[in-house]
């Protein structure tokens, strides 16, 4: 039997899918097949602060490849929806913030681990039709020399049809997109957890939310339930909220004209026309 779901690039359904260590491995195994993956420790919706006033980052799977001095390796991994701008700014400090995790005072540069940025996209982040770009520092002089910082940042394209990748990432491709997937161990782990999640009250809640917020939505926000469903999460924090509501809208596909004339209806009066577009480019 074939399996098909585009739910898998919904924020919460890919976090709570990916928070089983063993299917997390699976997916970043298929992403670095020449890599050895060990045992993880797996993280979601992970917000990463410090004690300065920087922006601090949320990130969708945080996974620590772990050693016997800690870890090995660590990986961030991001389920974007949205083709939005400076991606590229945006993979670069969730690199930095990394960094800044791994290395605590009083240690040596040494002991920074090799980090991936990793960012799922069903749509072409690059527009020359590869299914992965891997990044890299390397000399503009001579590309045969490169810095060996450890770290690489990879867009993978699921809709892409130039270049070669594993089977397993493919047919999480096909997943992604809404097409149907051979049943391999890989796909009927993701099934068995998307089954089991979607059984729960917490996704049920989820989905009448992103309803409410879609249909209401097309309609400017007018409605009683719209306002109601992001007063629930209002009380989370203006931030936190605008952001849930962001992410719930781009995974349904919206277009950001319609999602910022719902954030001017609800948050009008807190936050002018420009910040909250600025929310929409970080998020």
């Amino acid at each position: 039997m074939a399996i098909e779901s585009t739910a898998i690039t919904d924020d919460v359904m890919f976090q709570n899918v990916m928070k089983d260590p063993v299917t997390c491995q699976m997916l970043i195994q298929s992403i670095l097949p020449k890599l050895k993956i060990e045992r993880l420790e797996v993280h979601t919706q992970e917000r990463v602060v410090d004690d300065r006033k920087h922006k601090s980052v949320i990130m969708d799977i945080w996974a620590k490849e772990m050693g016997k001095d800690g870890p090995a390796r660590q990986y961030d991994v991001e389920m974007q929806v949205a083709d939005q701008h400076h991606m590229d700014l945006r993979a670069r400090y969730y690199m930095s913030r990394l960094d800044t995790e791994s290395l605590r005072a009083g240690k040596n540069y040494s002991e920074l681990p090799p980090s991936y940025v990793i960012f799922l996209c069903p749509f072409d982040p690059m527009g020359t039709g590869l299914r992965e770009y891997d990044f890299v520092y390397r000399c503009n002089q001579d590309f045969a020399l490169a810095l060996d910082t450890r770290t690489e940042i990879i867009y993978l394209n699921s809709v892409g049809d130039k270049g070669e990748v594993s089977t397993d990432l493919q047919n999480f491709f096909k997943l992604m997109n809404g097409e149907t997937a051979p049943r391999t161990k890989f796909t009927n782990k993701i099934q068995f957890r998307m089954d089991a999640y979607s059984r729960t009250p917490e996704w049920r809640d989820h989905r009448m939310y992103i309803d409410t917020l879609v249909n209401e939505g097309k309609k400017a926000g007018k409605q009683e339930g719209i306002q109601e469903g992001i007063k629930k999460g209002k009380q989370e924090g203006k931030r936190e909220s605008i952001i849930n509501t962001i992410k719930a809208m781009r995974g349904e596909r919206t277009a950001d004209a319609d999602i910022l004339n719902l954030l001017k209806k609800i948050y009008g009066s807190d936050y002018s026309s420009d910040e909250l577009k600025q929310f929409m480019k970080e998020n």
